[in-house]
C-alpha cells in the first residue's frame, strides 16, 4: 500500500490530511511521550486505534470517503 502513496504528487500532504479526518471522526487518536535526548527534551507522537476503527476493521467496509 506504501508503494501507491508513492506515486502521489503531494503525498505528504494527502498522509496528513487523512489521518487527520480519521482523528476527527473517532477512528484513530494520538498518544505521546517525551524522551530526554542529550539535545534536550524530545516528544513523540503516534497515532493509536480507537473502539470505532477496531469496529470499522472488523467489518471490513469501506469509509466511503
Amino acid at each position: 500500500m506504501v508503494g501507491v502513496f508513492d506515486m502521489l504528487p503531494r503525498k505528504g500532504q494527502v498522509l496528513r490530511e487523512g489521518f487527520e479526518r480519521l482523528r476527527r471522526e473517532g477512528y484513530i487518536g494520538e498518544e505521546s511521550a517525551q524522551f530526554d535526548t542529550p539535545t534536550g527534551p524530545h516528544r513523540y507522537t503516534w497515532p493509536i486505534l480507537l473502539e470505532k476503527g477496531r469496529e470499522q476493521l472488523l467489518r471490513g467496509e469501506l469509509l466511503g470517503w
